[in-house]
């Protein structure tokens, strides 16, 4: 639904706007820290601090740590998720135009879990990484 809010008429998304949500990605890499740190004693106080100091410390480069396993983990899930759901409609032993809700959302469930399951791994190194 965000998508379509700055698509075009066409259906294209400016460059613009495709560079600002890419330069929005170093937030996840804010995010992570925020989370992760001591409670007790914190290292960032706010978001803005927190990409301040990294942006300091570390370089710009630091909030793109990361990014790359975020597109390859992309991969095996869409992958795993086209595979998983072509086949579990053919066990169904009927033409998909005919699928009921029920069995639309069970094809889909299936799909997603082995797909997650596929790019887990990536996720996992990825929050490693920041």
């Amino acid at each position: 639904r965000i998508v379509h809010l700055h698509m075009d008429e066409v259906g294209c998304i400016s460059q613009w706007r495709a560079i600002v949500a890419g330069g929005l990605a170093g937030i996840m890499v804010t995010e992570t820290r925020l989370i992760a740190q001591n409670c007790r004693q914190p290292a960032y106080l706010s978001v803005v601090h927190t990409l301040s100091e990294i942006c300091r410390a570390e370089g710009l480069k630091a909030l793109y740590r990361g990014f790359s396993l975020t597109v390859l983990g992309a991969l095996p899930f869409s992958v795993g998720c086209c595979i998983v759901h072509m086949n579990v409609d053919k066990v169904w032993r009927e033409s998909p135009l005919r699928f009921t809700p029920l069995q639309n959302f069970l094809n889909g469930c299936l799909a997603a879990g082995v797909a997650q399951t596929l790019s887990y791994p990536f996720e996992t190194v990825k929050r490693k990484m920041q």
